[in-house]
């Protein structure tokens, strides 16, 4: 039997020329942040984490009953979680995302009935641009703090996508498993 494999289901995200320089911004910035590769953004709709191939079918089932249609989203302001004062993970956050949001409450029970049970927190609609392992630089405040509320522009959903997830030493190896077009 072949092993488990790291999955979720994304829409990617294709960065608006308004966030690109925050992005370069973040991948300037060295030890400790390590920014996303721009090619790699994405709106996670469910993090499925260990999976077996054998899965991978009924998943990509559940994610085309779910699909709806085409829609568009706004990324605006900057982020972190847990908090700015204490950053592990920069974002930038996404409104009008009620399609998104309507997707992921879908999921919910037939992932459920798969094995995958809920999560427990609520679904917050994010794109995260950099991942912080250590204690920032002050350079990163400054740039929450400036783009906290800055529009960054409009992105249009075209698919959603069962990913597998390679973690690496610089960037993770995305692979996709299943892409369902949105109508």
């Amino acid at each position: 039997m072949s092993p488990p494999i790291r999955t979720f289901v994304m829409i990617p995200v294709q960065a608006p020329p308004a966030l690109r320089p925050i992005c370069r911004e973040l991948g300037q910035m060295g030890r400790p942040i390590k920014a996303v590769n721009v090619k790699n953004l994405h709106l996670t709709l469910r993090f499925l984490g260990q999976t077996h191939p054998d899965q991978i079918r009924p998943v990509s089932m559940v994610i085309r009953r779910v699909a709806g249609q085409m829609f568009d989203f706004d990324l605006v302001g900057l982020g972190a979680f847990p908090n700015g004062r204490r950053p592990r993970a920069v974002w930038a956050g996404v409104s009008n995302a009620e399609p998104a949001a309507t997707m992921v409450e879908a999921l919910r029970s037939p992932l459920a009935q798969l094995g995958w049970l809920s999560q427990g927190r609520r679904w917050h609609a994010h794109v995260t641009l950099a991942r912080v392992n250590g204690k920032p630089t002050a350079g990163l405040f400054d740039l929450l703090s400036r783009y906290r509320h800055t529009p960054f522009g409009r992105v249009t959903a075209k698919s959603v996508i069962l990913m597998q997830s390679q973690l690496g030493q610089r960037d993770a190896v995305y692979v996709p498993l299943d892409t369902v077009a949105l109508t």
